[in-house]
């Protein structure tokens, strides 16, 4: 609700202000065997109680579009759920914004679920069942078209959907201001106020697991630092996924905010021991010697959804798999797991380092909660950092 307000603001022609999207409706979080888009098997109870209920307050706080999840719920795709769209959405919540759908969820019915024999009627049945726009354009075009001249789709829908889309664009005032300044992005993203408040947040959001013998906050008179593993130093990696190219004096990591805060005097020692999931390179030997000639090691594991420009994509925004190169992605759009263990080296890494009997510091920096059994039991500080962002 608060993201719902902030975003569209009290003047939605303000130009500062943006339409919210709620995504992905709905239970795209919980499909048969964990992966993404599967179908999903809920009761109607299960839906309402669990479910619905965020769609719902962001619905009445004003949201103005909303975003068709790839699932099935019991066997109908959300793209073509009628009970979804138009009775609970429409009916009952008196949402009055448009209907999108997810890049090629409407070819989806043809290609996955095989519900359509044809791109036209998997046209007719999104458009009938209350979907208003088609993200990426490939069915609400000539198979739409085609639909609508067969009589499987009334020209009054069209022309509904059309008005969906429209009120929205004349509301925000487009049609009259349809172009922004491109300089106002220069002088106005990534200024000292958004720096600040991008600090705020990562202070707000980690969370301190556990901290034995006071070792955190980490002493003054500390005379050498060790800062170890594959999220101490990576940008990317704590921004988590879609993030766009970043300038590296723009992000602050781990290691930056260790040499940062503390005097020219102390030794940061940094290596970075192995990758999140690549197995093929590891310097774990000399992380160890790092630490052993450290007071303290910062050990900084994880996982991330980073975009990381190697991995290469499908169309839906999907990873592809390339042996040939193991990004550290383990996780977002495309990543399933069938375990929560910390992947590639990371464990042995921490192992090792623990075993120099040097006080350890484990930072984890995911999106996902990953098992951290043998870390709790013998790793005296930790610290969950989820993606903490620009100043994490």
């Amino acid at each position: 609700v608060a993201m719902v307000q902030g975003f569209q603001g009290n003047n939605i022609k303000s130009g500062e202000n943006i339409l919210s999207t709620l995504k992905h409706f709905t239970a795209y979080g919980v499909p048969e065997g964990g992966h993404n888009g599967g179908f999903v098997n809920l009761g109607r109870r299960a839906l309402f109680q669990n479910y619905l209920p965020p769609f719902k307050a962001a619905v009445k706080a004003g949201a103005s579009s909303i975003m068709t999840a790839y699932n099935s719920i019991d066997g109908v795709p959300n793209s073509s759920n009628s009970f979804l769209l138009k009775t609970t959405l429409r009916n009952n919540w008196g949402f009055n914004g448009f209907v999108v759908s997810d890049l090629n969820s409407i070819n989806g019915l043809t290609d996955i679920d095989q519900l359509a024999p044809t791109y036209t009627e998997a046209a007719a049945l999104a458009m009938n069942a209350g979907l208003d726009s088609d993200l990426g354009g490939h069915v609400f075009s000539e198979p739409l078209i085609a639909a609508v001249k067969k009589g499987l789709v009334k020209i009054e829908r069209i022309n509904e959907a059309v008005a969906r889309v429209l009120t929205k664009k004349f509301e925000m005032g487009l049609f009259e201001n349809p172009y922004t300044n491109p300089n106002l992005a220069k002088e106005n993203v990534n200024d000292a106020k958004a720096v600040s408040l991008s600090k705020q947040v990562a202070l707000e959001s980690i969370i301190l697991l556990k901290n034995q013998k006071n070792i955190l906050p980490l002493s003054k008179n500390l005379k050498s630092i060790a800062v170890i593993g594959p999220n101490a130093d990576n940008i990317y990696n704590q921004l988590g996924d879609y993030t766009a190219p970043q300038k590296r004096e723009s992000i602050v990591t781990v290691l930056d905010g260790i040499k940062n805060k503390f005097p020219t005097g102390v030794e940061i020692n940094y290596v970075k021991g192995c990758a999140i999931r690549d197995t093929s390179n590891t310097n774990i030997a000399e992380a160890v010697a790092a630490a052993q000639k450290s007071d303290v090691a910062v050990v900084v594991l994880g996982g991330s959804s980073a975009r990381d420009f190697k991995t290469s994509y499908l169309e839906t925004g999907a990873a592809t798999v390339d042996k040939a190169n193991v990004s550290d992605m383990e996780s977002g759009e495309g990543f399933d797991r069938e375990s929560l263990d910390l992947m590639g080296k990371q464990l042995e890494l921490l192992k090792a380092i623990v075993k120099t009997g040097k006080p350890v510091v484990l930072v984890l920096i995911q999106g996902r909660p990953l098992n951290i059994n043998w870390a709790a039991e013998n790793v005296p500080a930790i610290i969950n950092a989820w993606y903490p962002g620009m100043q994490g």
